[in-house]
């Protein structure tokens, strides 16, 4: 992302005269709060997140394809059925 220090921080304070708040938690709540920022999207950005800073080598999945390298994270879910006996 091409810009300039100054110019994120001049949005963030724009955003944060906006809502009317003074730091980047309130800014989130009240984004929450007037469904700005939907759950769904705060999961991806988290999920996106971990995927750079995991540690842990089973999360992280390299593929080397062509000349750039490829970083993913994957998340494994189990499902356990229960059998309700009549």
């Amino acid at each position: 992302m091409n810009c300039a220090p100054g110019t994120v921080k001049k949005t963030v304070e724009r955003i944060f005269f906006k809502l009317g708040v003074s730091n980047r938690a309130s800014m989130v709540a009240e984004a929450f709060k007037r469904g700005i920022i939907s759950p769904a999207a705060v999961l991806a950005i988290l999920l996106a997140a971990h995927s750079v800073i995991a540690s842990e080598p089973i999360t992280k999945v390299r593929r080397s394809g062509g000349s750039e390298s490829k970083m993913e994270s994957r998340i494994a879910a189990r499902r356990v059925e229960i059998s309700l006996a009549a």
